[in-house]
């Protein structure tokens, strides 16, 4: 747009305000974000010297800075020498109470997670809360009474009549039982099935029918009675963890498994992070300063379990680096034959921190083969791909909803960037550093009483 004519816009909408602000209609805010770089995640090149403006929660207008000219009452924020990035998406979480978890995702830019399910009253670390507060707060995140990132939630997961985690997954005993769950979840308004470690055959296959009739995707793990590409060919959207990949049953080699899964349009969600660990020789994690982040009660569940509690020697040490090795390289292999990555942390697993662990997830994309910008991208485009929400939201781009994290630093140079956040804007609501500080800090102090 020509500078007049976007100046005029702008003071016509000013006036508009006026207008409102004498009747009962509350207008809407305006913000303007100006000399940034933005990295808009469509694959197009950074664009410096970028002015954005926000109107209500949508991105209004954006152009070079000297093309657009504001009104002098509107707010202004000036973005020179900083970075704005779609805000991130977290795709495979377990979300605890509210007040712990949904600050550490936002101060983390992360606004919008994707729950992987439990259906446990507390977070334990290997599960989330209930659907139906889920669904509440998705509910109060919408009206904008709650500030919290946008959430697609599982609920329960189902796994066989002899679970693999007794108390955190819903065993089904038969196919006509497992069909009755799948409809219950889509009752009680799960977004998708999540399947587990050990279904048998038959029940697994009945879940995928009973998910295609009641018209709900469905994800989770590859179950031990199957091969990832059994999964694959019955139409299971994502695969967790590289399971039936790494260590493959598929009795394919790789390469045939990713071709497959690249027509079938399987994705995956490698989970480095919450393997990481795995290649430690020292407690360093447990003197982590996420930590202080992290409630008693979980922090007292991380300790007491047996992944860590267990003694491991320089051999399992040694294996330990060598299996990441390994992953790394299957992440690299199938991000280069085409194959659909998204980027998910499995936080609050053992030593995997809400919000925080993302960070690391790009980390170790980037460390796999994949470039800054394709690692941004498995945490915003891709996931609004996946969900079907590409027309608004993963990209930077004039009438989107506004989800974005302006960054002190350019993570297509460094990728540990992404954690230098100045501000987070959500749903078109800034939130400068000082909020964020705050937040983590409230939580902070509320973490040594729970």
């Amino acid at each position: 747009m020509k500078k007049s004519f976007v100046f005029f816009l702008l003071s016509a909408f000013l006036a508009i305000i006026y207008v409102q602000g004498c009747g009962k209609k509350q207008p809407e805010s305006l913000i303007v974000l100006r000399g940034a770089t933005i990295i808009d995640c469509t694959g197009a090149p950074a664009q410096a010297n970028m002015t954005v403006v926000i109107k209500g929660n949508h991105i209004y207008t954006l152009g070079k800075t000297d093309k657009v000219e504001v009104a002098k009452n509107i707010q202004v924020v000036d973005a020179t020498d900083k970075y704005l990035i779609p805000g991130l998406w977290d795709m495979h979480v377990h979300t605890g109470e509210k007040d712990t978890f949904f600050p550490l995702y936002i101060a983390n830019g992360i606004t919008g997670i994707r729950d992987m399910g439990g259906d446990l009253v507390r977070a334990t670390g290997n599960a989330s809360l209930s659907l139906d507060s889920l669904n509440k707060w998705k509910e109060e995140i919408k009206r904008g009474t709650l500030v919290g990132p946008r959430i697609v939630a599982t609920g329960p997961i189902i796994d066989g009549p002899k679970p693999f985690w007794p108390g955190v997954t819903t065993p089904v005993g038969s196919e006509a039982e497992a069909r009755d769950l799948v409809k219950a979840l889509k009752y009680r308004g799960a977004d998708f099935i999540k399947v587990y470690e050990t279904l048998p055959r038959e029940i697994y296959y009945a879940i995928a029918d009973e998910s295609k009739k009641n018209q709900l995707p469905f994800a989770g793990h590859v179950p031990k009675s199957i091969t990832a590409a059994e999964v694959s060919n019955a139409g299971q959207i994502s695969i967790e963890h590289l399971d039936g990949i790494y260590n493959s049953n598929s009795g394919n080699s790789l390469s045939d498994l990713y071709t497959l899964f690249r027509s079938n349009g399987t994705w995956q969600i490698p989970t480095l992070a919450a393997y990481r660990d795995l290649v430690r020789n020292d407690d360093s994690f447990r003197n982590d300063y996420r930590l202080k982040y992290i409630p008693e009660y979980i922090k007292e569940i991380w300790s007491r379990s047996s992944w860590w509690h267990t003694s491991r020697t320089e051999k399992d040490i040694a294996k330990g680096k060598e299996e990441f090795r390994i992953r790394l390289k299957i992440v690299k292999e199938m991000h280069e034959s085409g194959i659909n990555i998204l980027a998910g942390s499995d936080a609050a697993n053992p030593y995997t921190y809400p919000g925080f662990s993302l960070h690391d997830e790009l980390k170790y994309m980037v460390e796999a083969g994949l470039t800054s910008q394709e690692a941004i991208q498995t945490a915003t485009l891709n996931p609004a791909k996946f969900l079907g929400m590409q027309d608004s939201l993963g990209t930077i781009e004039e009438g989107k909803i506004a989800n974005l994290v302006l960054l002190d630093a350019d993570p297509l140079q460094d990728i540990t960037n992404t954690q230098k956040i100045n501000a987070v804007i959500l749903s078109g609501k800034y939130l400068p550093k000082k909020m964020l500080q705050k937040m983590l800090a409230d939580v902070e102090a509320a973490a040594m009483y729970k």
